[in-house]
């Protein structure tokens, strides 16, 4: 068995946990036909609008439901898929312009994942499209290069290189630094750092440099710190403060699987806040809604500020930032439901509960 993410880390039981794995994946594997475009690719971004194949963000939800799929047809979980269609049209799409090299990052892990054959050829075009300064790689795709290149077993030098530059990027306050832009390089999404600790207990499951345990131990107390009263994960963080910086959108897929995912191997108790995470998806949050809904076989994506709010509030919110130093927290009417739950989210899904 390769090490990775094929390993299966015990979590807390699903009735502790107040959600049943089972009707996860059953709603992801439902939802995702619906998602999948003519040429076999998943579409990225806003469900209501066909992207092209060759979209970034369709490479990246392709990739990440082949993850998650794969993961599945480990446990013999029938999906209907075929994964050797859905592999060759995104090995077919890697070489297009725009697509990052965190999306090959992504790309690379699938392919390890499913076959492994052309490792080497993802391996080639990440390298070819790979910044000479690793440092100007955004923390999301440097976390996704990391873990694709920890599970493909690829380059252990530039592997430990990378591993190495995201957990450099652990700062004073715990979480890491999105890159070393000087203006705001502090701002990202809680997403990101999550996708951060992943990488990081992959590289350490891998071998490359054994990332400190005590690293990734502080990132995932400050996430924990960061957590809101009812459970939710603010959308946008200062990493340099290690402050909430922008409490919504928050996004189910953090909640349900990033989350779960990233602290499953972390050397802190974070069982609680896994399960307070869960509980906000339950209808811990703000509008009191349940975001699974096992029956319909369907999740939402989020809840995120009403767009009528505009300007003015984001004025005002930045506003009372700079005065009481903290984020505005919308009241309950100036939040929205967001039902469009996207293919990248089923993927991580699959990719967190199937098997767990």
């Amino acid at each position: 068995m390769k090490i990775g993410s094929r390993l299966s880390i015990p979590v807390r039981s699903a009735q502790t946990l107040g959600v049943d794995p089972a009707d996860l994946e059953r709603i992801a594997l439902l939802r995702l036909p619906e998602l999948q475009t003519a040429s076999g690719l998943f579409r990225g971004g806003d469900p209501e609008r066909d992207l092209p194949s060759g979209d970034p963000s369709s490479i990246r939800a392709s990739a990440v439901v082949l993850i998650g799929l794969a993961r599945a047809d480990e446990f013999s979980v029938d999906h209907g898929f075929s994964l050797g269609s859905l592999r060759t049209g995104l090995l077919n799409s890697i070489g297009l312009a725009g697509v990052s090299v965190g999306e090959l990052g992504l790309a690379l892990w699938a392919e390890a994942a499913v076959d492994g054959g052309a490792t080497a050829e993802v391996f080639a075009e990440i390298q070819r499209r790979l910044p000479l300064d690793a440092s100007c790689l955004p923390l999301e795709e440097l976390a996704w290069l990391v873990s694709g290149m920890s599970e493909a077993g690829t380059d252990s030098a530039l592997l430990e290189e990378m591993a190495r530059e995201l957990e450099e990027r652990a700062q004073r306050s715990g979480l890491f630094s999105d890159s070393h832009r000087k203006v705001g390089g502090g701002l990202g999404t809680v997403g990101s750092q999550l996708h951060a600790l992943v990488a990081l207990s992959k590289a350490g499951e891998s071998g490359a440099g054994q990332p400190a345990p005590e690293v990734r131990a502080r990132v995932a107390r400050s996430l924990i710190e960061l957590q809101r009263p009812d459970g939710g994960w603010p959308g946008v963080i200062d990493s340099r403060k290690g402050e909430a910086a922008e409490v919504y959108p928050i996004f189910t897929v953090n909640q349900l699987a990033l989350a779960p995912m990233a602290f499953r191997s972390v050397p802190v108790d974070s069982d609680e806040a896994v399960k307070r995470g869960i509980e906000w998806a339950l209808g811990a949050n703000a509008l009191g809604f349940d975001l699974v809904h096992p029956k319909e076989a369907r999740i939402d994506h989020g809840i995120s500020p009403r767009r009528h709010a505009g300007s003015v509030i984001r004025g005002v919110g930045k506003a009372a930032r700079l005065i009481r130093r903290e984020p505005r927290d919308l009241d309950p009417e100036d939040l929205i439901l967001d039902p469009h739950v996207s293919a990248e989210d089923l993927g991580w899904l699959l990719e967190a509960w199937v098997g767990r």
